[in-house]
């Protein structure tokens, strides 16, 4: 039987243990990590290993040719030696034990590895865990800033004027709240009976009086309404039944 090259060696040993690195390999046939890493990149080049995690394994194409040839070697064995010897019982007995030792040994450091990985993992997790949890605090801080930032800014922008010269007092109140009493106390706005109205309006409205029955009629609805308001107030009377007069 033909002694097997060192290619042949290294594709039946990825072929019993599938995922091995460069330096078990080397270790596995004893022979140096270099040409170990040189044999595998030629053989990855033909197609025959690839890369799996950080060990190599035989592609699908090598697997099968692997498997036939050590099948076949098997049968060549068997055709070989019918009745083994004391000796060669002994010898297989032990090549058997140096292979479950070493696929043990494979096992136990891949399981290791495995482990240390799970590790850096959960330590990973904890970390990123331990950043969201600061990055939620940043977010509900800047939350509360940008609250009370909007309501400094509301305040700042105290309104001067009604939305409209005149309106209702219930209109007013909902549209501007608060802000709605600061109109009032700075005499920017007047409340008459039902309705509000700004300050400059009424003076202007005033400077009309007296104003005749028939001029009434031609207001604007906004003023007839401030006109009748300011009648059920007792602001104004209607003189001889034909002029409005301040009272």
């Amino acid at each position: 039987m033909s002694k097997k090259s060192l290619t042949t060696k290294i594709l039946e040993y990825l072929h019993e243990f599938p995922g091995a690195g460069i330096k078990d390999i080397a270790s596995a046939l004893g022979i140096n990590a270099g040409l170990a890493r040189a044999i595998i990149y030629k053989l990855k080049s033909k197609g025959l290993v690839e890369k799996a995690g950080n060990g190599y394994v035989l592609t699908t194409y090598a697997e099968e040719s692997i498997a036939k040839q050590l099948s076949k070697a098997r049968e060549e064995q068997v055709a070989e030696i019918k009745e083994p010897s004391e000796e060669f019982r002994k010898e297989s007995s032990s090549s058997q034990s140096m292979i479950a030792k070493e696929r043990t040994a494979h096992k136990s450091l891949f399981l290791d590895n495995f482990n240390q990985r799970i590790i850096e993992l959960e330590r990973q997790i904890s970390r990123l865990e331990n950043e969201l949890v600061r990055i939620r605090r940043e977010l509900e801080r800047l939350r509360e800033e940008a609250k009370k930032f909007k309501i400094e800014e509301k305040q700042r922008k105290r309104v001067e004027r009604l939305p409209k010269p005149i309106m209702s007092v219930a209109e007013a109140q909902s549209i501007l709240g608060d802000q709605l009493s600061s109109l009032i106390y700075t005499g920017k706005a007047v409340v008459i009976g039902s309705l509000i109205v700004d300050h400059e309006i009424y003076d202007e409205f005033i400077s009309k009086l007296p104003l005749s029955r028939k001029d009434a009629e031609k207001l604007p609805e906004p003023e007839k309404l401030l006109l009748e308001e300011m009648k059920k107030e007792g602001r104004i009377y209607l003189h001889a039944g034909k002029v409005y007069k301040l009272v």
